[in-house]
């Protein structure tokens, strides 16, 4: 999402409107580690400044907390309020590299499994089976876990039934990475919360939380069990 400069600039206006309207002060990010420091943006004139943020922003150099940290800063840096606004990262360093590695992983083998996948279907189809049966249905699930764009319920409903799915030399690494990778972006989800609950001290102003689509589900989840 990085990349896409219309998502991040948006996520900074939803940011900014925290600010002025709820009473934000901490905003808790996805993929940094500690406080993020952005004191360097100050030093750097007004025009020059606003020219050079969008330039990051659309080269997926600047997210849009940062981008919103950066425009805060400088209205705070002349009234220092009592509690100033922060940016932190959520992420415990060596699971992030994990998930990583893992995402890596996934993409090296996914080619290969795809093409298993259209394989498989096309003996499915040979067989003469109904259009939708339960193989199909898992088939579905693989080819959406191997492209990661399984919502947490649907990762939950392909390990309900993953003694249908199907095994290959080509599908199967491709498989046991997806798995790994949706296992570490569980754990990370936990942690995510675990840490804005530890930096966070007694307030009753709300908090931010940004962090990608698939972690949304089970950390919502998480927040009304606990």
């Amino acid at each position: 999402m990085h990349g896409y400069p219309e998502v991040q600039s948006r996520i900074a206006a939803l940011i900014l409107r925290g600010y002025r309207d709820w009473g934000v002060k901490k905003v808790f990010v996805e993929g940094a580690f500690t406080f993020v420091d952005l004191s360097v943006f100050h030093r750097i004139p007004s025009q020059t400044k606003a020219l050079l943020l969008e330039r990051l922003l659309k080269d997926g150099e600047l997210s849009g907390p940062e981008m919103a940290a950066v425009r805060i800063m400088d209205a705070e840096w002349s009234d220092p309020p009592v509690s100033p606004f922060q940016t932190f990262g959520m992420e415990d360093p060596k699971l992030y590299r994990e998930n990583v590695l893992a995402y890596r992983a996934v993409l090296a083998r996914r080619d290969r499994a795809l093409e298993a996948i259209t394989a498989i279907r096309r003996l499915h189809a040979s067989m003469n089976l109904p259009s939708r049966n339960q193989l199909s249905e898992q088939l579905d699930r693989v080819e959406a876990l191997v492209r990661l764009k399984l919502t947490p319920a649907e990762y939950a409903e392909y390990q309900k039934t993953r003694a249908q799915t199907p095994s290959s030399p080509d599908l199967d690494p491709a498989l046991r990475a997806a798995e790994e990778f949706y296992r570490l972006a569980q754990q990370r989800s936990r942690v995510f919360l675990t840490r804005a609950r530890r930096r966070v001290p007694a307030s009753t102003a709300p908090r931010i939380l940004v962090v990608g689509g698939f972690h949304t589900a089970s950390m919502a989840d998480l927040l009304r069990k606990s």
